[in-house]
């Protein structure tokens, strides 16, 4: 039977979804509602890896990001008795608008009901927006990722025009034996970045090295300084594990690591590495890595991890195979072409 939703907004406007098959509450959430968010997001995970995906830090510093407004980018669907049954989001935080994603979950007892289709669906009502702010003739893509074990999602992208486009993994490396630093060309040096004077210096090596990363798109400057603000002021924030490669006092690389991960506190997490494209195949990257490596097995870390395009332009795979790393999760990138044109994305390395 077809659904009318209760969208919560100031007027009390009507909105109808021919797709669930029961009446739920969508609304924005509030700040109030993170811990029934989190619950949610992790028991999904749960079922699907066997441990929690978020916490309400984590959770609370992608609320709180740049660019994200909960009020229009994020929805929650709710039983008439007060449970918490599915939950939205919606990303454009970029300045050209021609990648916008959705990502979504819904609890295990309330999947079959429509309540993915309605996300998709509303997600598609919020790109409109960005659709009209994206530059004339290049093309607008919708994304999203799940976990490759999630056949159903897989089903439910697909029905709805989705094409599965590329494959994500977490990399690992048990920490059981300290690595071996690498080789490094003279005159380069590693050391943990000075928060005082190399801020600005770290973030904008961070956007050049990863504007040769698959699907990315240049953006100002200004932009990644607010973003990288936003991140040496949230959770977790150890200026210690942020590491730079130094040539004649000029960063040319950065290894930018935190002290653990919401679904395995036993693990340092590497959520940053890059070489300028200059200094590339000369060991740098290695070296950057094996020595946060080194730093989290004198820390007592169990193990270490990080995040890679399967398909990485640059070779990253190779990489962190030779620092001992291997696959241990994968995750499936699909995309639904919003309006044809150019495609502005990064597609290949020069």
């Amino acid at each position: 039977m077809e659904i009318t939703y209760l969208y919560a907004l100031s007027e009390g406007l009507i909105v109808t979804s021919s797709y669930a098959t029961e009446q739920y509450i969508m609304r924005p959430p509030t700040f109030d509602d993170l811990p029934a968010v989190v619950e949610l997001i992790n028991i999904c995970a749960i079922e699907q890896l066997g441990s929690p995906e978020f916490s309400i830090d984590s959770l609370n510093f992608e609320w709180t990001e740049p660019g994200v407004n909960i009020a229009t980018d994020r929805r929650t669907y709710w039983t008439s008795d007060g449970q918490l049954a599915a939950y939205g989001e919606f990303w454009d935080t970029g300045t050209a608008h021609v990648q916008v994603a959705v990502w979504g979950r819904v609890h295990p007892a309330h999947r079959g009901r429509g309540l993915g289709s309605a996300i998709i669906e509303w997600a598609h009502r919020r790109a409109d927006a960005s659709l009209a702010l994206a530059p004339a003739g290049a093309q607008v893509v919708l994304s999203t990722h799940i976990f490759n074990t999630a056949t159903d999602a897989a089903t439910l992208l697909k029905q709805h025009g989705f094409e599965l486009v590329r494959h994500f993994w977490r990399m690992v490396r048990e920490l059981d034996s300290p690595p071996e630093p690498a080789q490094m060309p003279a005159g380069v040096s590693i050391r943990p970045y000075n928060p005082e004077t190399e801020f600005s210096a770290l973030v904008e090596t961070y956007a050049a090295t990863f504007n040769d990363h698959w699907g990315r798109v240049n953006e100002p400057l200004e932009q990644h300084l607010e973003q990288w603000e936003h991140t040496r002021n949230g959770y977790d924030y150890d200026a210690s594990l942020w590491f730079v490669a130094l040539h004649a006092e000029r960063v040319i690389g950065i290894a930018v690591c935190w002290p653990k991960i919401d679904d395995d506190p036993a693990m340092g997490w590497v959520g940053t590495l890059g070489v300028r494209r200059e200094w590339r195949r000369q060991k740098i990257g290695l070296a950057l890595l094996n020595h946060a490596l080194g730093e989290f097995y004198r820390r007592g870390k169990k193990r270490a991890g990080l995040g890679v395009d399967a398909a990485s332009l640059t070779g990253a795979t190779k990489l962190y195979e030779q620092a001992g790393m291997h696959k241990t999760r994968q995750y499936d990138f699909y995309e639904k072409v919003l309006r044809a044109g150019i495609d502005l994305r990064t597609q290949s390395v020069d």
